[in-house]
């Protein structure tokens, strides 16, 4: 998914990982409805959640976010590819589309995990797998 959809794509994966097994966002930063002062702080809830984020160099500020999340990503053990695309704007990143696709598409959920790992601000968001917040 492109810009509006790349951040979307964060949102989704970052509030409810359980529901998916991989993700592609292009030209979007990790946003937690909206919010860039939480764009670190949900990245543990992807532990299962594998990851191929695609980042055009023109864009202001995003590569350097998307540096940062995936490499934390990479830091806690998780699957994740980057790649940047130097020249390409704003949703210009399709020449590893491919590889993106078969890199994801490998992804399984383990709808049995042994651990859970939730990180949420709202209790609409604090569902994962089996497990439910009912106090924040």
């Amino acid at each position: 998914s492109v810009s509006m959809g790349g951040h979307a794509t964060w949102d989704s994966i970052l509030t409810r990982s359980d529901y998916f097994a991989g993700a592609i966002p292009e030209a979007g930063i990790p946003l937690v409805e909206g919010f860039q002062l939480a764009k670190y702080l949900f990245l543990r809830n992807l532990f299962q959640v594998r990851m191929w984020v695609m980042q055009g160099t023109p864009d202001k500020d995003q590569p350097k976010i998307n540096r940062t999340a995936t490499d934390l990503l990479r830091r806690l053990g998780y699957a994740v590819e980057y790649r940047e695309y130097d020249g390409k704007g704003h949703g210009a990143c399709r020449q590893d589309s491919d590889k993106a696709l078969d890199f994801v598409l490998t992804a399984k959920r383990d709808l049995y995990c042994k651990k859970i790992v939730k990180t949420v601000h709202r209790l609409v968001h604090g569902r994962a797998y089996w497990v439910r917040i009912d106090k924040i």
